[in-house]
């Protein structure tokens, strides 16, 4: 009776244990690059989401609503007076939504007081100034025929656009 495994034998066992920790290997690291690809989308999602929850809000809850800059293809600038919807407690703020162009960068601006613009060197501090989001190529706003809802196209990105409707009082 033999007590012992060949030296065959143990080369075959070993050659199908590496065989098996390859592809083991293979699919964790298959599953890190998903979840991380996924992980970028959820947080790109949530952005997205937070982004368009402001800014229904302020379209929603505003008293008046003032589109400037008409003749830009690509961007509008939004100016809101006397919105409801406040970031920093501020009562019935003055809110600008625009893109800066050099840097594609879409910002919102919360004052307590009208925000003349582009905003005086001054009153920049008294300004509150949020990045919204980087890399945006189009920020356009419609405004419906009958005026009581607003149509907003936002491109960010290679991602799809974001579109979506609001009603306004």
């Amino acid at each position: 009776m033999r007590r012992a495994f060949t030296l065959m034998e143990m080369l075959i066992s070993i050659f199908i244990l590496s065989l098996v920790l390859a592809y083991l290997y293979e699919s964790i690291d298959s599953l890190k690059f998903t979840n991380n690809f996924y992980e970028e989308k959820s947080k790109k999602l949530k952005q997205f989401q937070k982004m368009a929850l402001v800014l229904k809000n302020d379209l929603f809850m505003a008293k008046d609503i003032k589109f400037l800059d008409k003749d830009s293809k690509d961007y509008t600038i939004l100016k809101i007076d006397h919105t409801r919807n406040s970031l920093y407690d501020i009562s019935a703020p003055c809110v600008v939504w625009f893109v800066l162009k050099k840097e594609d960068t879409l910002v919102r601006f919360e004052s307590a007081k009208d925000i003349k613009f582009p905003p005086p060197y001054d009153d920049i501090q008294k300004i509150h100034k949020d990045i919204v989001a980087k890399e945006c190529k189009t920020f356009k706003l419609y405004r419906s025929s009958d005026k009581k809802s607003i149509l907003a196209y936002i491109k960010i990105g290679s991602s799809k656009p974001i579109v979506f409707e609001t009603s306004i009082y």
